[in-house]
């Protein structure tokens, strides 16, 4: 009945990894195990594995894991496929965090290859889910591809309302990452219905983070962002990510030139240099909003704390949650630390690495932003040696960024290129106005 009560799907699991504190369940479970035999069995090892999910943020992280990794070596010791991937699902959400990210990913198949052993539809499913999240971490694009095509379509043969929820999230968060913003905000809002037809209380918060990411990725000015963004505090207002819903609010005001609000999220999310900020499945995205707000703001001092945090990560593909979103390469947001911090040429060789990166994730809107930031950089401080280079740079972001319109960078490309053109008339042979794509509203 316990298990019952607490039962994990996928919109159970995204509240799990959001820090969510049920302590009505935690003390459910802990009663149960009182009265179950010490001896190992499938029932114990279940209600241990749900016990550490449930925990939330009332035990020390690595409590959590310590119970969820219980679990998992006394369902190992049974021998039960069943129970070992219903341990291991749970542990996959114990352990998240950006240092995890290879042990994540080795769950995963583990998980895979145990439901396709015991013809467990279910648990492949989410197998796959958590495969489809961590490979996006890594990188490996193609990889996730294959098992984005692969979940949508046994959603589709399973037809339950929470699989087809999965299936149009994660379409939408790689439409975003093409650059088919329209696409992506109409699989956005259809995996809302389905939340809200079904009953899920987070449902409209999964839906403002998606809106979320995909204005990152358009790069469009707008007032909507900010009552979007406010309409889900009620909702997070008491679980921990709510210091990364700050950094994400910190983002909002920085993109609408709101700077000083943009500065009272920043101190308020730095609060014991950062350390209160959960190391979850939220806690790389809300990084890079805070290394954007810092740039913007000339803010050295967070800048230097944020670097050392971000550095051990920098061959992260930055996503949120268990793939609602991209933001690409964290050497793009080390880069931006880095030049706030006027060390030029590590910055630049960060933001070489997140070129590279993010035309491997073939996500044209994040190259675009990189390539524009790393022209800024080459303009300000590189000489009049490596202008011709930073214009052949800041040309192709600006193509890129007409043919998404993508607002922001259009502004920012051919500022760019008119105070080139000031400082040298003849660094052009032609206007350095980009063309005016659908993106020049922003």
């Amino acid at each position: 009945a316990a298990l019952g009560y607490g039962r994990l799907g996928y919109l159970g699991l995204i509240q799990g990894s959001a820090g969510l504190v049920d302590e009505f369940l935690s003390e459910l479970l802990r009663e149960v195990l009182t009265g179950l035999p010490s001896t190992d069995s499938p029932l114990r090892a279940r209600v241990l594995a749900r016990l550490a999910i449930a925990l939330g943020e009332q035990e020390a992280p690595e409590r959590r894991v310590a119970v969820s990794r219980e679990a998992v070596e006394m369902a190992r010791r049974l021998g039960d496929p069943a129970t070992l991937g219903f341990t291991l699902s749970t542990h996959y959400l114990a352990l998240w965090g950006p240092e995890t990210v290879v042990e994540r990913s080795a769950i995963a198949d583990e998980i895979v290859q145990l439901a396709e052993t015991a013809g467990d539809r279910v648990l492949e499913q989410q197998g796959h889910d958590w495969r489809i999240t961590s490979l996006m971490e890594l990188g490996e694009v193609e990889a996730a591809d294959r098992e984005i095509d692969l979940y949508t379509r046994r959603a589709h043969e399973l037809r339950q309302p929470h699989y087809l929820l999965g299936a149009a999230s994660v379409a939408s968060a790689r439409a975003a990452m093409k650059g088919d913003f329209e696409r992506a905000e109409a699989l956005a809002r259809e995996a809302l219905a389905i939340g809200q037809r079904i009953g899920d209380p987070f449902a409209h918060a999964a839906f403002v983070l998606q809106f979320l990411f995909t204005r990152i990725l358009s790069q469009q000015r707008s007032e909507e962002v900010l009552d979007v963004w406010r309409s889900i505090e009620p909702v997070v207002a008491d679980l921990p990510s709510y210091r990364a819903w700050r950094a994400g609010m910190g983002w909002v005001y920085l993109h609408l030139g709101r700077n000083d609000e943009a500065r009272a999220e920043l101190e308020w999310v730095a609060a014991q240099d950062f350390a209160t900020l959960p190391r979850d499945s939220a806690w790389a995205s809300a990084m890079a909003g805070l290394a954007e707000v810092c740039a913007g703001l000339r803010d050295s001092k967070r800048a230097a704390v944020l670097y050392d945090l971000l550095l051990p990560y920098v061959r992260l593909n930055i996503i949120g949650g268990n793939f609602s979103g991209c933001v690409g390469s964290a050497s793009h947001y080390l880069g931006l630390l880095a030049e706030t911090l006027s060390q030029f040429d590590t910055a630049e060789a960060h933001f070489k690495d997140a070129l590279e990166f993010n035309r491997k994730i073939k996500a044209p809107p994040l190259l675009a932003r990189t390539q524009v930031s790393y022209a800024e950089l080459l303009l300000d401080h590189g000489g009049p040696e490596r202008r011709a280079e930073a214009l052949g740079i800041l040309d192709e972001a600006l193509d890129t960024a007409n043919r998404l319109g993508s607002g922001l960078l259009i502004d920012r490309g051919t500022k760019l290129k008119l105070q080139v053109e000031r400082s040298d008339p003849g660094a052009f042979t032609s206007s350095p106005t980009a063309p005016v794509g659908k993106g020049s509203r922003g």
